[in-house]
């Protein structure tokens, strides 16, 4: 198993240092800074038990300022389901 993840980092160019569970760091803290900080979905993407274990881990990654919150609301399906109704 070892053997394959080398062989994934040198491909990736990424560093001999990381480890599986660096890389889970990361798409952790990629999901929740880039995409409005989606919780539930990560949790579940993690096998959390409960959203406070994530929020206890992640917490700081999550964005502050709202950036992107309403990015999401002018999406073509939500303008489309908004105007159906």
């Amino acid at each position: 198993m070892r053997a394959v993840f080398k062989r994934v980092l040198k491909k990736a160019r990424l560093p001999e240092y990381f480890t599986p569970h660096s890389a889970r760091h990361t798409y952790a803290t990629i999901l929740l800074s880039e995409d409005c900080g989606r919780l539930v979905y990560v949790q579940e993407q993690l096998g959390h038990a409960g959203i406070a274990e994530t929020v206890d881990t992640y917490g700081k990654w999550l964005r502050k300022d709202g950036r992107g919150a309403v990015d999401t609301l002018c999406t073509k399906d939500f303008l489309k389901a908004a105007a159906n109704t």
